[in-house]
């Protein structure tokens, strides 16, 4: 009987570490982000992509494509920064 219940307390102990994520964004106004948030991010998605037009191998895992991933993924971030997000 001890057994079960300390099966149950760790099932239960894993399943709310499980949806902490999700309690925390809940709790900070709700999972999702605005929808002029979304607009913006949008519209830095279409700029950068028209900056951007070296092509790639996505199942290329090298060092040069990571750089240029974070390099995009900044600029996207200062993009949607400077739109007031």
């Amino acid at each position: 009987m001890k057994n079960i219940r300390y099966l149950f307390l760790c099932g239960l102990l894993i399943s709310l570490t499980g949806c902490y994520g999700s309690v925390v964004r809940f709790w900070n106004s709700g999972p999702y982000i605005s929808k002029a948030e979304d607009k913006a991010y949008d519209e830095c998605m279409d700029e950068y992509d028209k900056i951007d037009t070296e092509p790639r191998n996505p199942n290329l895992a090298t060092e040069e494509s990571r750089v240029q991933r974070s390099k995009g993924a900044n600029w996207i971030a200062n993009c949607v920064k400077n739109k007031g997000f």
